[in-house]
């Protein structure tokens, strides 16, 4: 059964850029092939975490910790730098703890206070990944050469700073679907 594709495809916004002119065909489409690519990864990535038995949540818990081998991580601290809830962490830490990839530590200036380390178990356990997975992610961008790779870092970086317009937006009236005619 074929199902319909989320995305609009170059007829669907012809079509639709007679009726919104402020729709820029040249703009949108590659917009469009931005938003599929990365739904795509998305997906995939999830996916492949999933057959490594992990979340792409844990897997990023453990290799910030791999990055701050010098000292414990605090929750809040993780939390914030992965732009996860609290909530959301103490679960996180919860299934790596019980994997054994991760220690909670007293933090001796505060006992009420405790931090996140990587374990020795939870770094083999990303030796054993890491390589493969690097490889992977080599050969998913084997399609294109180093010019094209750093034209892509660019190109991605000016749309990262051109999002600040969805920052940035204010609702008018003549946003709002009660004022809109049909």
């Amino acid at each position: 059964m074929h199902t319909p594709d989320r995305f609009p495809n170059f007829e669907a916004l012809s079509f639709l850029a007679q009726q919104y002119p402020e729709l820029e065909i040249s703009s949108i489409e590659p917009f469009i092939a931005l938003l599929k690519v990365s739904a795509r990864l998305e997906s995939e990535i999830e996916s492949y975490f999933q057959k490594l038995g992990f979340s792409r949540g844990r897997f990023m818990v453990m290799m910030l910790l791999l990055r701050h081998p010098e000292r414990p991580l605090h929750p809040a601290e993780i939390a914030k730098a992965l732009g996860v809830r609290r909530s959301t962490m103490t679960g996180l830490l919860d299934t790596l703890e019980g994997k054994g990839w991760v220690d909670r530590v007293e933090v001796p200036a505060d006992r009420r206070s405790w931090a996140i380390m990587l374990t020795k178990a939870g770094r083999a356990e990303l030796d054993q990944i890491l390589p493969g997975h690097y490889k992977r992610m080599s050969e998913a961008m084997s399609g294109i050469d180093q010019k094209e790779r750093q034209t892509l870092i660019q190109l991605l970086g000016k749309v990262s700073q051109g999002l600040q317009v969805f920052i940035d937006y204010q609702p008018e009236a003549t946003d709002e679907p009660s004022s809109r005619h049909h």
